[in-house]
């Protein structure tokens, strides 16, 4: 027999509930159950901090290779639109330094450089790397300078000197090895210094908007800040932002605004993610064991920007 319109409709009502219910069910399910799904575009945080140097891995300074494995995982993940380098580090071995800022100025996604705490020396020479450098106004900007670390007092009289432990075929090939710096080596190493420090100036120079004639035949006066500068003094944020050092004042929050922007992404929908290195491999490993990929080791005399 065929059905009366009222069974009919009794049905429908409750074919229409049993999904109304299934549905919310289900609702309940994915919101309890199932875990959020991450937002579509990410602001990665890498940090820069402690001393810098090559190597692979370290607990308390950042590594050539860690920076390079976080870098390169920013990369590689497509939701991440932009990095912000926190930097807080004295500085380090000139050769990491600018290893790293080469790595950070080739990384083809937006860089906003923060400077949390303070960015001296080769840390600060990192940050040059980036788009645009944002310093907390009581943050630490410059000591811009080179030295180079004996390691132990020398002398410079050669009648202290006990026993020879080389002979070179060159007064500069094998400095101190006898144990003494006579004056035409100490004067060699000051000119080394000296070729290092024009190197940082001049990619200070080219990433700034330091004019290089402020910074050339400057009078000795320590309330001059350029004379301070060229001297490896530092600054608080404020003045560092008032002579050109960084790009703007503000905190973390404004560094990734700051990154949205350069990404072209809305600041309130980005989720932030900071990213941890992974650890090397069993091959890195072996291979960053061997001296000579150990900075301390390859180098008799190294360099510091710190």
């Amino acid at each position: 027999m065929r059905e009366s319109k009222k069974a009919v409709g009794r049905r429908l009502k409750i074919i229409a509930g049993i999904i109304v219910v299934s549905v919310a069910v289900i609702s309940i399910f994915w919101a309890l159950v199932m875990p959020a799904l991450p937002k579509k575009n990410k602001i990665a945080i890498i940090e820069l901090r402690g001393e810098l140097t090559t190597g692979e891995e370290s607990t308390f300074y950042t590594t050539t290779g860690e920076l390079q494995r976080s870098l390169e995982n920013a990369r590689r993940d497509k939701s991440i639109k932009a990095v912000v380098l926190a930097v807080d580090s004295p500085g380090g071995y000139a050769t990491a330094s600018y290893e790293m800022y080469s790595m950070v100025k080739r990384f083809e996604k937006p860089v906003v450089a923060f400077v949390r705490g303070a960015a001296a020396s080769g840390s600060y020479l990192v940050s040059l790397g980036a788009d645009v450098i944002v310093a907390h106004p009581f943050s630490e900007v410059g000591s811009i300078g080179v030295y180079i670390e004996l390691g132990e007092p020398v002398p410079v009289e050669p009648e202290n000197v006990e026993a020879i432990t080389a002979i070179s075929s060159g007064i500069f090939k094998t400095l101190w090895e006898d144990g003494v710096l006579d004056e035409n080596e100490r004067e060699f190493l000051r000119l080394k210094v000296e070729e290092a420090k024009n190197s940082f100036f001049n990619i200070v120079i080219e990433e700034t908007e330091i004019m290089r004639e402020k910074i050339e035949n400057v009078a000795e006066n320590i309330e001059n800040p350029w004379y301070v500068l060229i001297e490896g003094g530092w600054f608080n944020g404020n003045k560092a932002f008032e002579l050109g050092l960084v790009d703007k004042l503000g905190d973390l929050e404004d560094a990734i605004e700051l990154a949205c922007e350069l990404a072209g992404i809305e600041y309130a929908e980005a989720e932030v993610v900071k990213i941890e290195p992974p650890p090397p491999g069993a091959f890195e490993n072996m291979l960053y064991e061997t001296p000579l990929y150990q900075q301390e080791d390859n180098e008799a005399l190294p360099i510091y920007l710190g």
